[in-house]
């Protein structure tokens, strides 16, 4: 299946778009990049079934507890439907994360 290098790069805002998301704890601004019943797995819950849900049990104890949080885009993976009406992505991602009493891992 060949992708599109448009479809591509739509992909990759995507994730740009959540990361500035994340680096400013804009929880309001990540909504409308996710459907209403996603599913996600994550470091508080195994998994959360719903946006909604995602952001309370995940985002809100992650978002606000981690400093330079980037995506490896360059090493971006991507599925891209026949159609062009689905598409995945995959990236890793690295951050500073802080333990209670603040010391960084």
């Amino acid at each position: 299946m060949a992708e599109h290098d448009d479809d591509v790069a739509l992909v990759r805002r995507w994730f740009r778009t959540l990361q500035v998301c994340i680096q400013t704890v804009d929880f309001a601004g990540s909504r409308p990049l996710f459907a209403d019943d996603l599913i996600t797995f994550g470091t508080y819950a195994a998994f959360t079934i719903g946006r909604e849900a995602t952001e309370q049990e995940q985002w809100r104890h992650v978002w606000g507890c981690i400093d330079r949080f980037r995506w490896h885009l360059d090493d971006l993976r991507t599925l891209i439907s026949g159609d062009r009406l689905t598409a995945v992505g995959m990236s890793v991602f690295e951050s500073i994360g802080y333990t209670e009493d603040g010391r960084a891992f």
